[in-house]
């Protein structure tokens, strides 16, 4: 499926507007949302619960918005980049397969932790007087990792609710601030490559 995968990645970025760039783009889109179902189904039966196809679909909607938003970024730095000058075809396939890769990487990762979430989210709508929680796991003492994910270590929330919204104020170990202007993340990724995890409180 990668290989196909990027082809479609590829002809999403190149194609001109119309047909073929639109079905590139649902292929893709189709691809990540069965990962995200896939990934609650797995969670669910793990819990001793029924998959509800129906409570699954609540979620799809989001997730498709926000590929498409991913997806038109992509293609968007493309397009920019393609324009800046002239660019040789090695240099274009260079950059193409380093943005496919890197979106591949990280979305994989979000569908599947996603639909993990989602079954969580599923326990505890049927399980109302338990209470789930999910933290946020940093690499605390790794020079690599960020001051937003290390601001964001130790954040507890209720398993239904986003660790990350649009225009929070996160304030980082140093003192300093920094404003959070992307989409609201329930899985405690804060940027391209992120490492942090995420731990479920059952209580």
């Amino acid at each position: 499926m990668t290989y196909a995968l990027k082809e479609l990645f590829r002809r999403f970025a190149l194609s001109g507007e119309g047909a073929v760039r639109d079905r590139a783009a649902d292929d893709i889109i189709d691809y990540f949302i069965g990962l995200m179902i896939s990934g609650m189904q797995t969670k669910v039966r793990e819990l001793g619960l029924v998959f509800d196809v129906e409570f699954a679909m609540m979620f799809q909607d989001d997730y498709r918005a926000y590929m498409r938003n991913i997806l038109n970024g992509f293609r968007l730095r493309i397009r920019d980049f393609i324009e800046e000058m002239e660019r040789s075809d090695e240099e274009l396939d260079y950059r193409l397969g380093w943005e496919i890769d890197r979106i591949i990487h990280d979305q994989e990762r979000y569908m599947r932790e996603g639909g993990e979430m989602n079954a969580y989210i599923l326990l505890q709508w049927l399980r109302p007087n338990v209470t789930i929680t999910k933290t946020w796991n940093a690499n605390v003492g790794d020079p690599k990792t960020c001051g937003i994910c290390l601001s964001m270590h130790g954040t507890t929330v209720p398993v239904g609710e986003p660790f990350l919204r649009p225009t929070q104020v996160i304030v980082l170990p140093d003192g300093g601030f920094v404003r959070y202007n992307y989409i609201e993340r329930q899985s405690p990724i804060a940027h391209p490559n992120c490492r942090c995890w995420a731990t479920i409180n059952i209580d």
